[in-house]
């Protein structure tokens, strides 16, 4: 390290810069687009029963399975969230995600750190003119080095303001799988007792079918039917004696999967634990609330926006580049040719003053990584409208299925 020129006050100009530099620090302005969110037109009707759902029933839609009425299935959607392995691994990369935020929020914090060196030091014989030949030293020195970049153009703001929208997409992305696993474990549940169910109307089934196989060869034999009625009776029964390994292999899979979901080891003896029970009724109203909210409520609809945000942030980052970066500097050190004396007050050196570095000669590699990076902003802009286009279909065609699925049923419960 350079040893620094003393000096027992800062000059007036450098304290006037530095007072300068502070206030452009603060109030420095940013460089690049400011985000807005792009004209997308929302629906306002449906062609179902919209209606406005107060902030309770919002909050209810949260858990929304309770509508089913299962305790069981209650309880397996709580283990599903605290312990599927897939949400344990989306909660660490939030975790990473507000690290990495606090990191870039302490860039725009000035950089210290202590140094310290003990230095024999042999000058040459020949090499230097001004020095002594043959001169030979030791020279202790510890000290405290800081640097601040003054944020001029906004570079570091904006860093900060990705990293924050980075940090809100990767939680979207979150409440988005939450969401995905819920709706699985509710549907393979349902699905479990539904094949429970058609279990056992296929064994009943063999049961009656088997004392008709009875009744008629008793028949067959009394000489009032032909072979050819046992032998349809015992087709019949074949038949559905085929369907009930088909079933309980499908109960066995559905079962293994419920495991996987809640994360423990996939055993048979989860089938033991389900039990049985009743097939969880659908309720008469679901309450989907407007089109607009229910669209809202869609975090992957938020994630696609924190991750146009976090693009257009970036375009900042990347114009700043263009212009001169100022960093202030301060060194203090105590440097002695003797260890003795290293902390005595004449030890005392320091060095203050401003450097900027300005790329000026690449600034055609710095207007080509705008061009890339407002590139990427245009992606994310494509890529929001088409999740909110998908949004709108994948909601939309679920309300006309449930709409068309009740009057399904209701023409099978009079069929019945």
């Amino acid at each position: 390290m350079t040893r620094a020129v003393r000096s027992k006050s800062i000059p007036t100009y450098l304290r006037a810069f530095l007072g300068l530099a502070l206030v452009m620090g603060f109030i420095g302005c940013k460089v690049g687009p400011d985000y807005r969110r792009p004209a997308l037109p929302m629906p306002t009707d449906w062609e179902v029963e919209p209606q406005s759902l107060s902030l309770e029933q919002q909050e209810n839609l949260c858990f929304w399975w309770k509508n089913l009425n299962d305790p069981e299935l209650d309880a397996i959607i709580e283990h599903v969230v605290s312990a599927n392995l897939s949400l344990q691994e989306a909660l660490q990369r939030i975790e990473e995600a507000r690290a990495i935020e606090r990191a870039t929020a302490a860039l725009a914090r000035p950089d210290a750190f202590a140094t310290g060196s003990s230095q024999y030091r042999q000058f040459s014989k020949t090499g230097n003119a001004f020095i002594p030949q043959g001169t030979a030293f030791q020279l202790h020195s510890v000290g405290f080095d800081t640097s601040w970049e003054i944020d001029l153009w906004g570079k570091l703001k904006r860093l900060r303001s990705a990293a924050i929208a980075d940090r809100e997409a990767i939680t979207e992305a979150y409440h988005d799988l939450q969401i995905s696993l819920c709706a699985e474990t509710a549907k393979t549940f349902v699905e479990v007792r539904i094949l429970q169910a058609r279990l056992a109307i296929a064994e009943r089934n063999m049961t009656i079918q088997g004392e008709t196989v009875k009744l008629a060869e008793s028949r067959q034999q009394a000489g009032l039917v032909t072979y050819l009625d046992v032998a349809q009776g015992m087709s019949e029964f074949h038949t559905t004696e085929s369907l009930v390994p088909v079933l309980r292999q499908q109960l066995q899979q559905a079962a293994l999967r419920l495991c996987v979901l809640q994360g423990i080891m996939p055993t048979l003896q989860q089938m033991e634990q389900l039990g049985a029970g009743p097939i969880p009724g659908i309720p008469e109203s679901l309450n989907f609330g407007m089109p607009q909210d229910l669209l809202r409520r869609r975090p992957d609809i938020r994630k696609a926006e924190q991750d146009m945000i976090r693009e257009c942030e970036r375009i900042g980052v990347a114009t700043a580049d263009l212009y001169p970066q100022l960093t202030l500097t301060g060194i203090v050190t105590l440097d002695s040719r003797d260890l003795s004396t290293l902390f005595n007050p004449d030890s005392i050196a320091h060095t203050v003053g401003p450097a900027f570095r300005w790329n000026i000669l690449s600034l055609g590699r710095v207007r080509n990584k705008i061009a890339a990076q407002d590139a990427k902003f245009k992606q994310s802009v494509a890529n929001y409208q088409e999740t909110v286009l998908a949004a709108t279909e994948e909601a939309l065609g679920s309300m006309i299925a449930v709409q068309e699925e009740r009057h399904r049923a209701y023409a099978l419960s009079r069929a019945t």
